[in-house]
């Protein structure tokens, strides 16, 4: 073999390992198309506003609602079976006990029943992203009012600082609540949730966490954080 083969042969196993790398390295989602009832020459981007229902979920609906054609055949069992179904599933998402997981109507409902269960002395702050989702606002300004408490809305940093630096040097002694996501919901930020988490706890505070955005996309262990409380849409 002459040295220009033997040079070549050994270009081809260095670019074979390069390619198996960038394989290995790859982390793209695979089409997904297959999974809904969309056209081959539609394009549909707008999933921000309106996402389109996987095949599945447009089935299990149908199914749902043929269950009320015939009411009579519904047994008390028949109102439990799916969540019991669920329950094990939506825990192993988020790490964490079947029994720790509760159905709710709306994260908004969720977040209001932690606002409930909270204690919020007059004088303290409640941490909120700036330009946090409604839903996880609203109830913090009713309860900011009612307990003579302060609503504070963390800026995301121009420079020189990550985001999650930001709330962690915001929180101390006077905070009550950190309610927040995993993500800013507009851009994607992300916040490190395990440190914020240690942070609240350092300072008595409470950790809320609104997760519509992330769950399920995101990796998320409820050990880690440890949260007081997580609401999640299921819609997403």
């Amino acid at each position: 073999m002459s040295e220009n083969a033997e040079h070549k042969g050994h270009n081809i196993h260095i670019n074979n390992e390069r390619r198996d790398e960038a394989r290995q390295n790859d982390t793209r989602l695979a089409s997904q198309k297959h999974h809904f009832d969309i056209a081959d020459e539609i394009i549909y981007l707008n999933c921000a506003t309106m996402g389109p229902l996987p095949v599945s979920a447009q089935r299990a609906g149908e199914q749902g609602l043929a269950r009320k054609v015939h009411p009579w055949t519904l047994t008390s069992e028949d109102f439990f079976a799916d969540t019991d179904r669920l329950r094990p599933k939506l825990g192993r998402l988020i790490h964490s006990d079947a029994q720790n997981i509760a159905f709710i109507p709306s994260v908004s409902y969720g977040l209001a029943i932690a606002a409930q269960n909270l204690q919020v002395r007059p004088g303290q702050s409640i941490l909120l992203m700036a330009d946090q989702f409604p839903s996880n606002v609203y109830i913090w300004n009713k309860l900011a009012k009612d307990k003579q408490a302060s609503l504070k809305f963390i800026d995301k940093p121009a420079s020189g600082k990550t985001y999650t630096e930001a709330f962690l040097d915001a929180i101390g002694p006077e905070t009550a609540i950190v309610a927040c996501g995993h993500i800013h919901w507009t851009d994607g930020t992300l916040l490190d949730l395990v440190d914020i988490g240690q942070k609240c706890r350092q300072f008595g505070a409470s950790l809320v966490l609104d997760l519509t955005q992330s769950c399920g996309a995101m990796s998320f262990d409820v050990r880690e954080v440890k949260p007081d409380f997580m609401a999640c849409g299921a819609y997403k």
